[in-house]
């Protein structure tokens, strides 16, 4: 089962919410090619991910990541949600150029 369909499954079971399906496929689409997530995904899935990927941020400082929790007090906290940022920044720009090429 690849990460996608796990994380379907996951919606599915109701174990995570629609909006941390799409923020956890926006991070995916960072290091995972586009096509290979969208093939494994429902029509309604790929219609939100296409409406989001249609404007993006100029820079990862533009959004803000949030989602899941950081416990352990040795974690730089700040640096964590930049690398998060950074993350969900060149996801959703890696679909906005699968979704829209020039």
């Amino acid at each position: 089962m690849s990460n996608v369909e796990e994380l379907q499954q996951w919606y599915d079971e109701g174990i995570i919410t629609r909006g941390e399906l799409i923020a956890k496929i926006i991070d995916l689409a960072a290091t995972t090619s586009p096509a290979l997530l969208i093939a494994a995904l429902p029509v309604e899935i790929v219609d939100e991910l296409r409406q989001r990927a249609e404007s993006t941020p100029a820079s990862s400082e533009e959004g803000l990541y949030i989602s899941g929790a950081l416990y352990d007090p040795s974690i730089n906290v700040e640096a964590a949600l930049r690398e998060r940022n950074e993350e969900a920044f060149n996801g959703i720009w890696a679909l906005h150029r699968y979704f829209f090429p020039c």
